[in-house]
């Protein structure tokens, strides 16, 4: 077996690893379970990966995006490794194809959502694989008390007790302590050791601006800080709004969004990450998984909605471990809204109940039915029938979903479906006597594996260029022959889709843990009040703040935020902070200390050590290992 050092070397090319890799892959070798908490861009894929490349089995990486499993997958297949994943919108052969490559090829990392745990031919083949190690990435989602909670991770369980015995690491950048117990309790584990690096990121500076005009204030940070930039925003019309405003100014901007297709998405995704697009605008569904050291600033155009998202979205700058910057924008009214959402936005516990049976009405599903069948949903209508406010809508979806009443999906990544419901014989005596349909009908057997079995994901557009017919040709021969009774056919969503996972209950029959709802609504009243206290501090170093609502005490000012740079600015007065300044730039010619520094321009040296630190936080000079200072 190689050792862990050897496996870095030969496939990342490093010498030796970050603090706290080393500890936590040694902890995965002697087979303990591990929870790993790392900061964004702190390489937390490395600590499973590495351990897995010295063993001779298979890992099994449980991912909750699946961009995020494409990006991992690519990555290692890059180096020569064997990767693959399984996800929805897959062909059913392909996924056949892949789960036997699992059990019988030379995989090394097999990459699944948590949904796929449940899976029938997942549980019947899980048990013939070589799994020496299990990964969760982003275990925050199986924490009920997170702020992302996602029922779906609790599947988890299942696959430790379908693999006895297999060590299990779990890796997350935002847990809170309470999250953190809740982590190593549903994932079950034993002889677990818990490794937490800290939260602080010395060269990132966090910065909360007032701005009238954020869009002027915007492209001035833009002016200011050179490089590669994300600007986050709420709503899917903004990313594309200030994108075009930021192309005027002639900066080479770009939108994202989970509306856009498929491979509309990777394209802008990987010219940002070559440079060829400086700034990406996008909603929080840009970021995850993605490996792009040299993010000079980072700007939120709105609050987030949680400190545990606002430290995330943040942390994807400056992982380069050079000077960074993490920019919320905000007015008046934004503080206002903040106050605002805590009764605007979180429904109560009456409401999730009523807009329950109001969503069956609208989706026309009888009572004791509807169970498994995706119905299009749109939010924005319901909400406005209702007279809810939107994200309320989404909030309140999210808490039945942990009560197992129903799955939302975004319907922009869905993939149409198509499943043939005639016997093979019927099939051909149909194309017999409809010649017309017999091209479609022989690329679909051929392309599509499976489809007389299950329904398969297909490629509308190659289909359609491959028999000489107009995309919406093929849509409306699709819908002729789903009336046909020959095939059953689910056209791309362009809504979200509602899955009933229970048939639809009466209102008077309506369980719902009531001590676990309210629990989570007063969860989501907390994280929105921490954001307010986040954005109207004046007082406490910003990253002091944040590492401590992540429960690390004791950590030092950072220096550089916006808090920390004004107070030094109070203890001197601007004129002389900016005098003092300029003579330290000019004096030091060579290395000085800080008393010989200021003996040379006869000033105080409590001043000058106070300079001092300003300029070396702005990494305009620097200190040797005796503490002399030298101009950069």
């Amino acid at each position: 077996m190689k050792s862990p050092q050897d496996i870095l070397w030969q496939y990342w090319g490093y010498n030796a690893f970050r603090p706290l890799q080393e500890e936590i892959v040694q902890s995965v070798l002697e087979g303990h379970d591990t929870l790993a908490l790392l900061p964004t861009g702190g390489g937390k894929s490395l600590c499973f990966q590495v351990p897995a490349l010295c063993m001779d089995g298979l890992c099994i990486v449980v991912s909750p995006l699946i961009a995020l499993m494409r990006d991992q997958v690519q990555n290692l297949q890059a180096k020569g490794i064997r990767a693959i994943a399984i996800h929805t919108g897959l062909p059913h052969g392909e996924i056949d194809r892949l789960l036997n490559a699992a059990m019988f090829g030379d995989v090394k990392f097999l990459y699944i959502s948590p949904e796929r745990i449940a899976t029938d031919e997942f549980q019947a083949r899980v048990a013939n694989m070589n799994v020496k190690l299990i990964a969760v990435d982003e275990a925050h989602c199986i924490s009920q008390w997170g702020y992302d909670f996602r029922p779906s991770y609790l599947r988890i369980s299942e696959l430790r007790a379908l693999l006895p015995g297999v060590p299990l690491i779990a890796l997350t950048a935002t847990a809170t302590g309470p999250v953190v117990d809740d982590i190593q309790e549903r994932l079950q584990f034993h002889n677990g050791q818990v490794f937490q690096k800290s939260f602080t990121r010395s060269n990132l500076s966090y910065v909360v601006r007032q701005a009238d005009d954020k869009y002027l204030q915007l492209l001035d940070i833009l002016k200011k800080v050179h490089g590669s930039a994300i600007v986050y925003v709420r709503n899917r019309r903004k990313t594309k709004e200030i994108a075009d405003y930021l192309r005027r100014q002639g900066i080479k901007a770009d939108f994202y969004h989970a509306g856009l297709e498929n491979d509309e998405r990777h394209k802008r995704q990987a010219e940002w990450v070559a440079g060829k697009t400086r700034v990406i605008v996008s909603t929080n569904a840009f970021g995850m998984g993605i490996d792009k050291p040299d993010v000079r600033v980072v700007v939120h155009i709105e609050p987030a909605d949680s400190i545990e998202a606002y430290f995330q979205e943040a942390g994807r700058a400056g992982r380069d471990e050079q000077r960074a910057y993490a920019i919320q924008l905000m007015t008046a009214n934004d503080e206002a809204d903040l106050l605002e959402s805590k009764s605007k936005d979180i429904p109560t516990y009456q409401e999730v109940r009523a807009m329950y049976d109001q969503i069956g009405g609208e989706l026309n599903i009888a009572y004791d039915s509807g169970v498994h069948q995706p119905h299009d949903f749109d939010l924005s209508a319901f909400a406005k029938k209702y007279q809810y406010g939107p994200v309320k809508v989404m909030s309140a979806l999210k808490l039945m979903e942990t009560q197992n009443l129903l799955e939302v999906s975004d319907g922009f990544q869905s993939q149409p479906k198509v499943k043939i419901v005639v016997g093979k014989d019927v099939l051909y005596k149909f194309q017999v006597e409809h010649r017309k349909y017999e091209p479609l009908i022989k690329m679909i057997l051929r392309t599509c594996a499976g489809v007389f079995e299950d329904y398969v994901g297909f490629n509308e557009v190659a289909i359609a260029a491959k028999v000489h017919m107009s995309y919406e040709a093929l849509a409306t021969a699709m819908l002729q022959l789903d009336r046909l009774d020959i095939l059953s056919y689910i056209p791309r969503r362009d809504k979200p889709q509602l899955v009933l996972r229970q048939p639809r209950m009466r209102p008077d029959h309506l369980t719902m843990d009531r001590s676990f709802v309210e629990a989570r609504i007063a969860g989501a009243r907390e994280r929105l009040e921490a954001v307010y206290q986040y954005v109207t501090n004046k007082s406490v170093c910003r990253s002091r703040w944040l590492v401590a609502y992540f429960g690390e005490a004791d950590a030092p000012d950072c220096g550089i935020c916006d808090v920390c740079i004004g107070r030094k600015k109070e203890t001197l007065s601007a004129g002389d902070f900016e005098t003092i300044a300029a003579s330290i730039m000019i004096a030091v010619t060579e290395p000085l200390s800080v008393s010989a520094l200021a003996d040379k321009l006869s000033l105080n040296p409590e001043k000058v050590s106070e300079v001092v630190r300003w300029l070396a936080d702005q990494g305009r000079v620097a200190r040797t290992e005796d503490g002399r200072v030298f101009r950069r």
